[in-house]
């Protein structure tokens, strides 16, 4: 095969290479057209009356790592029509070179396929490991100059919002439900912006959404025979936020009154007559001696120091001491010193079974204890109470969160763990409200998954008839939307691709950085999926 044939698709006859040069990473090829005669752009009226050549540099797409340029001996001719306004023109080459153009059609082609697939800066990095010279915005401005036609006729469509700056700037996304692609963004989430959409398309049978208000009434205005589906993985978002709040409210209830029960409790434990006595010199001395024996007994067996430390509930610096010594040291200091006072701290608790530790160190203090009131606080503690603060006592939180019960109930009961089944079987019993809440929510989810939209307005009757204010407000808001919610029980269709697409278009704008407006985007969106060769 010659080179000429390959270059212009076997097009013999019109182009010949005449010429190579080779360069550092550049092949330069002598090209000229055996073209005789041409036609007047304007009149189109044919002329072999040469006038003189010119040279025009075209770029073609690279061979074997080495790019391309074409060097194109063009003619011009005189124009055979006196009243033609234009005297004289270049040739005109359909096939291969556009007038004015630098690139040939393929290169063209490519760049914006790689323009629509990459962006501007990604793009140029691509062209550069294929020796494609261009730029970032020459990328760019492919897209810009390629019309877009938007599909018409569409029969099932999805509506969602966008954000083309999150919290401020927000834009509409339309996409095909059968074809499965974008077909056409809007700036704004306006309902007149989706009721003028809608009008310019008469074949519009099915509309899924969210449950965004404006949404259903820009639906309702541009296409009122159409069917509107509500999205049913917003509504059941929409059900876990009212049984998370109804969970947190609860939880801080259940809260309160264990609280109360704890402090109850507690009180009733101060006893002057407490099993556990007052620690004295004597008792100290013997559990003190009754762990050195500990000590040198689990060291003979080989036991080692870090697990010795943890089984006495000692340091090791205190374990490697005591393996050495032949009976404990003696104990001086403040904790010795507190011990003198043990009879007087048993009469004031049992004179004063409420009194508090730190009233007790003030009067010790006064009877010439000079140690510091921690120590006091650990000899006392289970004897007596310690200042009474409201709702900061030491009482075991609850082992649960709102967030996560929220998301359990939906579970099955076979899809939970022991613990998590557990969990659900003490909230039921500690509260009935908790366990009128579960029930609705699997009786919710059963109706969705059956596709048994008729029983819908039964549970929304059933949930307004519960003490349960979260799940009221919920079922009250189904009512507003009745028919675009019972339709998202009763078909199969769902908003769950359109969301599949808005991530695809997040990702397109986060690669493009600054350079994303939305005219820029929209092309590249709709250009790059409903190009069947993209």
């Amino acid at each position: 095969m010659l080179l000429h044939e390959l270059l212009f698709e076997n097009v013999t006859g019109n182009f010949e290479i005449n010429s190579s040069i080779k360069e550092s990473r550049k092949i330069i090829l002598n090209v000229h057209c055996t073209q005789f005669k041409n036609t007047c752009p304007d009149c189109n009226v044919h002329s072999t009356r040469l006038h003189s050549y010119y040279v025009r540099r075209v770029k073609d797409l690279p061979i074997l790592g080495y790019s391309i340029v074409l060097t194109l001996r063009v003619g011009k001719f005189y124009c055979k029509n006196s009243k033609c306004s234009r005297k004289v023109f270049s040739q005109r080459f359909p096939v291969h070179f556009l007038p004015y153009k630098r690139n040939t059609i393929r290169l063209d082609d490519k760049l914006l396929k790689i323009a629509l697939l990459m962006g501007g800066n990604p793009g140029k990095k691509l062209c550069d490991t294929l020796n494609i010279e261009t730029s970032s915005s020459s990328l760019i401005r492919h897209i810009y100059k390629k019309d877009i036609n938007v599909p018409t006729a569409p029969s099932h469509i999805g509506i969602d919002d966008w954000a083309y700056k999150k919290g401020h700037t927000y834009g509409t996304a339309i996409i095909d439900l059968k074809d499965r692609k974008i077909i056409d963004l809007l700036p704004d989430r306006e309902a007149s912006s989706v009721e003028k959409w809608l009008r310019a398309q008469s074949h519009i049978k099915l509309v899924t959404r969210d449950r965004y208000v404006k949404y259903a009434n820009g639906i309702k205005n541009g296409a009122p025979t159409a069917m509107q589906v509500a999205d049913r993985w917003h509504l059941l978002k929409n059900m876990g936020d009212a049984v998370k709040k109804f969970l947190e409210r609860k939880r801080q209830q259940l809260r309160r009154e264990e609280i109360a029960c704890a402090e109850k409790s507690k009180h009733e434990q101060i006893n002057p007559d407490n099993e556990n006595p007052l620690l004295t010199e004597h008792s100290i001395a013997t559990e003190r001696t009754s762990k050195l024996c500990e000590i040198k007994q689990l060291y003979a067996l080989g036991t080692p120091i870090r697990a010795i430390a943890g089984i006495v509930k000692m340091s090791r610096n205190t374990v490697r001491k005591y393996i050495h010594l032949d009976e404990p040291p003696s104990k001086n200091g403040p904790r010795s010193e507190i011990l003198k006072f043990a009879n007087y701290f048993k009469e004031r608790i049992k004179e004063c079974p409420g009194i508090e530790v730190i009233q007790l160190w003030k009067e010790i203090k006064q009877l010439g204890y000079g140690g510091s009131r921690s120590v006091v606080y650990q000899f006392l503690r289970n004897h007596t109470r310690t200042r009474n603060k409201t709702n900061r006592s030491y009482i075991p939180r609850q082992s649960w969160s709102a967030a996560k019960v929220s998301l359990l109930v939906y579970k099955c009961e076979s899809d939970l763990s022991s613990s998590e089944q557990a969990l659900l079987h003490i909230l039921k019993e500690k509260s009935s409200d908790i366990n009128i809440a579960i029930d609705l929510v699997q009786e919710f989810k059963a109706i969705m998954e059956k596709k048994q939209g008729d029983k819908l307005r039964g549970w929304i009757d059933k949930s307004m008839e519960c003490s349960i204010n979260e799940l009221k407000a919920f079922a009250k808001g189904l009512l507003t939307d009745f028919t675009a919610v019972k339709n998202a029980f009763s078909t199969q269709w769902s908003n769950g691709q359109v969301e599949g697409q808005i991530n695809k278009l997040k990702t397109v704008k986060r690669q493009m950085y600054g350079r994303a407006s939305f005219n820029l985007l929209r092309k590249r969106m709709i250009l790059g999926i409903t190009d069947p060769q993209i």
